[in-house]
């Protein structure tokens, strides 16, 4: 990987690391939020637990899906669609 950073002088430096290495940064949340819109606007990320995405990410495949929102999408209808019908059953029964 590559390091940009400030020498004292704040002249800009570059440093070659080693892949099996690691740098931390303490980025602001601001600065973040900022390039991600820049970058992606108008998206959201979720984190999901890797047993929970590799689910997800089957279903797409079975599905034959091709994109993240329209297997969300339809999972969604689809959970949407029997509480949609227990509403209208629990409605006409009363």
């Amino acid at each position: 990987g590559t390091i940009f950073y400030a020498a004292s002088d704040g002249q800009l430096q570059v440093q070659q690391m080693s892949w099996n290495k690691e740098c931390t940064y303490r980025m602001p949340v601001s600065t973040w939020q900022k390039m991600m819109d820049a970058h992606y606007p108008n998206t959201a990320f979720i984190s999901l637990q890797r047993d929970v995405f590799d689910r997800l990410h089957e279903y797409k495949q079975g599905a034959g899906v091709s994109s993240w929102e329209e297997t969300i999408t339809r999972l969604l209808v689809q959970n949407d669609e029997p509480q949609t019908a227990n509403a209208e059953t629990i409605t006409q029964s009363e």
